[in-house]
């Protein structure tokens, strides 16, 4: 149960733009989510923290969606091309 606490109040924090101090506003952000996955809750939950993100300052901020995915995304049959997707955000 403890894991639900602190993930709670992780989202609580993540929500408080003033956590978000001596940014880097040319920090590029990469947001994977499996479109299965029942943590993030769904489009709200995605957009929720892209917005999140934006209003804090980072405009660079890249979005994939992986369908037929869950949670662990790097566990899944396509796990390769996530892998792919990712080193191409760190190599450009």
């Amino acid at each position: 149960m403890q894991c639900y606490n602190d993930l709670y109040h992780l989202v609580i924090k993540m929500h408080n733009k003033k956590r978000y101090k001596n940014r880097n506003e040319n920090l590029e952000f990469l947001l994977l989510r499996g479109l299965e996955d029942p943590c993030v809750g769904k489009d709200k939950g995605a957009n929720d923290s892209y917005s999140v993100l934006y209003s804090a300052g980072f405009h660079k901020v890249q979005t994939i969606d992986y369908p037929n995915c869950r949670h662990e995304l790097l566990k899944e049959d396509n796990k390769e091309e996530i892998y792919n997707d990712i080193l191409k955000f760190y190599n450009k």
